[in-house]
């Protein structure tokens, strides 16, 4: 008796690919099967990859199988080979790599700022231990970077133990690095990586100094990091400060560039990692000062003397000088100081006035010196020059009379002037010799003052 078709010959399988390259030495899959597709699979065949065997395949159809990987013997490539149950198979050469774990061995470098960016490098192990054994070890094509929960970007393969990449924005601290390979193999550094806080500044101490630079400043703040560089500048302008030193996260000291222009400047600090922070208008370059005026630019030797400078550019804290001497000095506003004068002996001083940022200005011989109360000056004098007569004292002055006598007590000449301690007198025809003169001072309190001296003409 004939049964029909009772017996089906089955062709050979026929492996066709495998959804994955690299599958971990250690036997875990990254999520949790791989799947082969081909053609003439049967339930349920045996899968071998190398001389390992796999512990559980699903038959899913004649064109598709799942597999879960065993644990391997060896790193490297390895043969896929499917054997149906009738004892017909196919190998897949080369039909994935395995991967020994990784083992992070450094990072460089340790720290970046918040908005991502940095260029870091890490180095694995060479080789890693595992079930006994050692296995080479190594970064492959596909490798992921993870810096906390963050994906970095930009991975580059340099070899088969350092890889580059680009670090992921991400919140202040230490973050655990996670290096995953292909196969699913990952390798970890806890608080690997820091991310730096935004540096802050809060004060600059002094906030200005003089226009040639070198004024040494504190900068105060939170954030700051060794390397950090310090420029001040305005706009697009910036000029680096020297001598800078940080001294802890909160203090940085540094000295000041020179400009070519008085006003207000900002300050800028950028720590290693790139993060930088502006301070507006955090340091002012003051102007040169400048005196247009000293009155009375005369006064006793004995000090005493109130005298007004005005100028431009006098700062809170300047100090006059009247030769080597120091006046007691009162600062009014920027166009405008006070001094009372010290002693000094007799004849012209120069007058100088030193800003708290050491920058002065130098009045050649502008202040005169003198013993009297009443003089005249020069004395002698030539006619043709004249002579200049001055009242020297701290009380204001309402009226200035001069009469000049010549030695038979005729007058020959009157001066009067309201208001002020000088009056100048100047008569050509003057012969020389020896003249008297009387000076008559009415002072705002209603007392008058007579004063007679002798006058001398070359």
């Amino acid at each position: 008796k004939v049964l029909d078709k009772a017996y089906t010959y089955v062709g050979p399988p026929n492996i066709k690919d495998v959804d994955k390259s690299f599958i971990p030495l250690t036997g875990y899959v990254r999520g949790g099967f791989l799947k082969i597709t081909g053609t003439g699979f049967i339930p349920t065949p045996t899968v071998r990859f190398g001389l390992a065997v796999a512990q559980e395949v699903n038959f899913i159809s004649s064109d598709e199988l799942e597999v879960r990987q065993p644990k391997l013997f060896d790193v490297g490539p390895l043969d896929i080979i499917v054997s149906n149950p009738d004892g017909q198979r196919d190998i897949f050469p080369d039909g994935v790599t395995s991967l020994a774990p990784l083992k992070i061995k450094i990072i460089e470098p340790t720290s970046g700022g918040l908005s991502g960016g940095t260029k870091i490098k890490i180095e694995c192990e060479l080789t890693v231990e595992f079930a006994r054994s050692v296995f080479p070890s190594g970064f492959v094509d596909g490798v992921e970077v993870f810096v906390g929960e963050a994906e970095a970007t930009d991975v580059t393969v340099l070899s088969s133990h350092i890889i580059t990449a680009i670090t992921p924005a991400n919140n202040s601290g230490p973050k655990d690095l996670f290096v995953v390979n292909p196969d699913g193999s990952e390798g970890r550094l806890d608080d690997a990586f820091t991310y730096n806080p935004l540096p802050l500044i809060t004060l600059v101490r002094p906030d200005n100094g003089k226009l040639d630079g070198g004024t040494r400043i504190e900068i105060m703040g939170s954030g700051f990091l060794p390397g950090a560089t310090v420029q001040i500048g305005d706009g697009t302008s910036f000029s680096a400060a020297s001598t800078v030193k940080v001294l802890s996260d909160q203090l940085i000291v540094a000295t000041t560039p020179q400009t070519g222009q008085a006003g207000s400047v900002d300050v800028r600090v950028t720590n290693p990692d790139r993060q930088k922070i502006l301070r507006k208008n955090g340091f002012t370059y003051n102007p040169l000062p400048k005196i247009t005026g000293i009155r009375p630019n005369y006064g006793l030797t004995t000090g005493g003397t109130i005298i007004i400078i005005e100028g431009t550019g006098f700062l809170p804290g300047a100090k006059v000088f009247i030769g080597k001497r120091a006046a007691t000095t009162e600062f009014k506003h920027s166009l405008r100081v006070e001094a009372v004068t010290p002693a000094n002996p007799l004849g012209s001083f120069d007058l100088k006035v030193v800003n708290p940022d050491t920058q002065e200005v130098v009045a050649k011989e502008a202040f005169v010196s003198v013993s009297e109360t009443v003089y005249n000056y020069p004395n002698p004098f030539r006619a043709s020059q004249g002579t200049t007569f001055r009242y020297v004292a701290n009380e204001e002055v309402e009226e200035i009379t001069v009469q000049i006598f010549n030695l038979n007590g005729e007058p020959i000449g009157i001066l009067r002037r309201n208001g002020g301690s000088d009056i100048k007198w100047t008569n050509p025809d003057l012969n020389f010799g020896l003249y008297v003169y009387q000076m008559e001072v009415q002072l705002e309190t209603g007392q008058t003052r007579t004063f007679q001296r002798l006058l001398q003409v070359e």
